[in-house]
């Protein structure tokens, strides 16, 4: 088994959707959302390309996860920038 972690290029995206959609789907309710939420990611100001990876076996993409930031604002009203992980996805053939 040969196993190499890589940053997703757009080439990417719809495959890494899929293996998220198939990973998910009637996971945890009827269908999923999270392969749409990924979509949405990374179309947000907090997506970070340098943390959108994924992992090949063999020439396939088997996993992915992507990293973005966001903002919290903590209860003495002060903002702080954090990196938010997931969705956390690996083939369901895995």
């Amino acid at each position: 088994m040969k196993i190499l972690i890589q940053r997703a290029n757009k080439k990417d995206f719809l495959i890494t959707e899929n293996i998220t959609r198939e990973a998910f789907w009637n996971l945890f309710k009827p269908g999923c959302d999270e392969h749409l939420i990924l979509h949405q990611l990374r179309e947000s100001s907090g997506y970070i390309e340098e943390l959108d990876l994924i992992v090949i076996n063999e020439d396939e993409i088997i996993a992915h996860i992507i990293s973005t930031k966001a903002r919290v604002i903590d209860n003495q009203n002060k903002e702080h920038e954090v990196v938010c992980v997931g969705p956390f996805s690996v083939s369901p053939s895995c």
